[in-house]
């Protein structure tokens, strides 16, 4: 069974390099640009984990955190900045010569 991870960020970027190498790991992602968003599809379709950003528009992923911590049981990792992630996924890349496997 592959799990399913949310990944709430409001940068484009960040949000498709970061889905691109957790989809390569074998996780299903499904990405949320905001967190008034996320909370939304969250509340209707919960994940196995979600990845917060902490500064977004119309919500921050301190009171997606809350909200969703208060309204369900979905293990929430976060918030962080989604940019450390990204490093992360950027050194992985190049040590795997330059693609994702």
């Amino acid at each position: 069974m592959r799990h399913t991870i949310a990944l709430v960020d409001d940068d484009k970027n960040i949000l498709t390099s970061v889905s691109m190498a957790l989809e390569a790991e074998g996780f299903n992602v499904r990405a949320y640009s905001d967190g008034a968003e996320a909370l939304a599809g969250l509340t209707q379709r919960p994940a196995d984990l979600a990845i917060l950003d902490i500064k977004m528009p119309r919500m921050d992923g301190m009171e997606v955190l809350a909200k969703l911590r208060s309204q369900s049981r979905m293990p929430v990792g976060g918030p962080i900045d989604m940019a450390h992630i990204l490093a992360a996924s950027g050194a992985a890349i190049k040590q795997a010569g330059g693609r994702l496997p």
